[in-house]
């Protein structure tokens, strides 16, 4: 609409006036259509459009079902695009420290997405120490979820030693319960390539218990007491590791001489 057509429209009288005269009422373009409605309008009388913010939310059905559609398949979408673009990981943990027929099982729990492997440690306490290794190669990796593994303790004490320290581990035990004084470190490597210590506390009873278990077997094995089956003293394999570090030190202080010849 030109301007001096709006200019007459702005000037059009209202019909049905007061007193049968004619009152002027000011006009205004339509804010969808351009067509001329009273000043201040909230609704226009040509195209039926709000003239508030309303206005803006003019969707058809068509496009407000395309828009549905549209967030549908962003809900579906999102979360396998944010799984492929992501780095899903391993988040093993280790707990429930229990002692079993010479093997200290763990409650292992990996809450990621990847496996994670558990490649044994040691075992820690006032008493005694011993490593720990794996009691079974199904044990060594952790598929996501939650599973049992068990762990050998390596004991090098003679029977002499182990009944000893089993004593005083039970009059421990008399005076201060069964309240956890050993420690378990396990070396966890996760799904990325890194190595933690995951460390679980072990109670005074299971680790008697353990102590028990060794000294049985110990005691009705028919061989000899070695480093291998751990009934030998603990100063005796410290001196079994000294000896072959020795061994090996003087190899290496050869090794140059017969090069240079």
């Amino acid at each position: 609409m030109s301007g001096m057509k709006r200019r007459r429209a702005a000037e059009r009288p209202a019909e049905g006036s007061a007193g049968g005269r004619s009152a002027f009422v000011r006009l205004a373009p339509c804010k969808q259509c351009s067509e001329p409605i009273p000043a201040g309008a909230k609704l226009c009388r040509h195209c039926h459009s709000h003239q508030d913010w309303r206005r803006h939310l003019n969707i058809s059905s068509t496009v407000l079902a395309l828009l549905v559609a549209l967030v549908s398949v962003l809900s579906a979408g999102v979360p396998v695009l944010v799984s492929a673009l992501g780095s899903p990981a391993s988040r093993l943990s280790l707990s429930n420290a229990v002692v079993s027929n010479e093997t200290l099982f763990l409650v292992a729990t990996n809450t990621g997405e990847r496996p994670a492997a558990i490649q044994g440690g040691f075992l820690e306490s006032r008493f005694f120490e011993a490593e720990l290794v794996l009691r079974s190669p199904a044990d060594a990796f952790v598929a996501p979820g939650a599973r049992q593994v068990g762990l050998f303790p390596r004991v090098q004490m003679t029977v002499a030693e182990t009944r000893e320290k089993s004593a005083a581990m039970l009059r421990a035990m008399n005076r201060n319960g069964s309240s956890p004084t050993g420690t378990a470190t396990v070396f966890v490597q996760q799904s990325d390539g890194s190595i933690t210590e995951v460390r679980v506390p072990v109670s005074l009873m299971a680790l008697q218990i353990l102590l028990d278990d060794h000294l049985v077997r110990c005691a009705r094995s028919a061989a000899p007491p070695t480093l291998e089956n751990g009934c030998a003293s603990f100063e005796a394999a410290r001196q079994e590791n000294d000896r072959l570090n020795n061994a090996i030190a003087a190899a290496n202080s050869v090794s140059p001489n017969r090069t240079g010849r």
